[in-house]
């Protein structure tokens, strides 16, 4: 940029008006001239060269680090990545699902063992109300209401109930309740099977056989009474 005073503004007026055209009116006047055509102070000529070869070095850089960040944003997952995360989901389902299972199973049996003292409660009910002193099967019972629709199809929560009535001659009237998983083992529905009877004491004992008791002795042999 040349700045001309107002001492040679007449002549450079009329210089600047035969090469542009223009004609420049008043005092100081700036005007940016050609390079070819006026001398320019040779720090600002440093400081200009230097200034162009950094911004186009810049933007060849930025370019190129674009395009690698475009490229790292594309790129996939690699066979060993895909294989890592597959063994990690695999290591937690092995932790996760076999102590899901138990929980469940213990909640299936926790309820077994409910529905077995109900089933008891609801046969002296029974027997005082309408039954005139005997018991009745789960289906009699589900009939009356003494028992849910579901108790009174024999399946529930995974377990197999069954109430059966005992009529002896020469003895008061019994029955025998029973409850067992329908399967067991590691992904079964339990592993705990019940019985009780008229003296309302529930046995329990392992695995899909419920313990047993005769007519003649009313505590089963083959179960430990829960407490």
């Amino acid at each position: 940029m040349v700045r001309l005073s107002s001492k040679k503004q007449d002549t450079t007026e009329s210089e600047l008006h035969s090469k542009t055209g223009e004609s420049f009116q008043g005092s100081p006047i700036c005007v940016i001239v050609p390079p070819l055509k006026y001398k320019m102070n040779l720090a600002a000529l440093a400081a200009f060269d230097f200034a162009r070869t950094s911004h186009s070095r810049w933007d060849g850089n930025t370019q190129r680090w674009g395009k690698a960040m475009n490229k790292n944003n594309q790129r996939g997952f690699s066979l060993i990545e895909l294989l890592i995360v597959v063994a990690i989901i695999g290591i937690i389902a092995a932790i996760a699902i076999p102590n899901l299972i138990k929980s469940q199973q213990a909640a299936h049996e926790t309820a077994a063992l409910t529905e077995v003292q109900t089933i008891g409660k609801q046969q002296v009910l029974y027997s005082v109300t309408k039954g005139r002193g005997k018991f009745a099967d789960l289906t009699t019972l589900g009939s009356l209401a003494y028992v849910d629709s579901n108790m009174a199809t024999g399946n529930k929560g995974g377990y197999v109930f069954a109430s059966t009535p005992i009529n002896a001659d020469g003895m008061p009237a019994m029955f025998d309740t029973t409850a067992h998983p329908s399967a067991v083992g590691n992904f079964g529905t339990g592993n705990r099977s019940y019985y009780s009877n008229e003296t309302m004491v529930v046995f329990e004992t392992e695995g899909i056989a419920p313990p047993t008791a005769t007519p003649q002795d009313r505590v089963p042999k083959d179960g430990t009474p829960i407490q």
